[in-house]
């Protein structure tokens, strides 16, 4: 029990490149009904803050983890979906994958923004 972290390797359809997500999570919260906590990496630049940091918010019924960064100019708990993960649980382990989707609009590109993903804990 306790505070725990991992990384999430991201492989999108639309680059021939990875990219690769920090995440934290705590034991304790993950009962919440919609647990959140942070992460960080080059994919929160998508969303143009300027920032790569940002937060998750996991549905567990859905096995759902939206990849959320905050936006200052909306005030204070305004945010961005930039990215979202199937196939996700808690606590994320050594090899688990999944798919998931890029937001619309956020890549110069046309078609599908889907991605695959592999997980692994520290």
């Amino acid at each position: 029990m306790g505070q725990h972290g991992g990384h999430v390797t991201l492989f999108p359809s639309w680059v021939p490149q990875q990219s690769v997500i920090d995440i934290t999570w705590d034991d304790a919260k993950l009962s919440d009904p919609q647990p959140k906590d942070k992460w960080w990496g080059e994919l929160a630049l998508f969303g143009r803050t300027g920032s790569n940091e940002g937060e998750w918010q996991w549905t567990a019924a859905e096995q759902k983890l939206g990849l959320w960064v905050p936006v200052p100019a909306g005030g204070d708990g305004y945010r961005r979906l930039v990215a979202t993960l199937y196939q996700f649980t808690f606590p994320l382990t050594n090899g688990m994958t999944g798919t998931g989707s890029l937001q619309p609009g956020l890549a110069p590109t046309a078609g599908e923004l889907t991605l695959t993903w592999r997980g692994d804990a520290h």
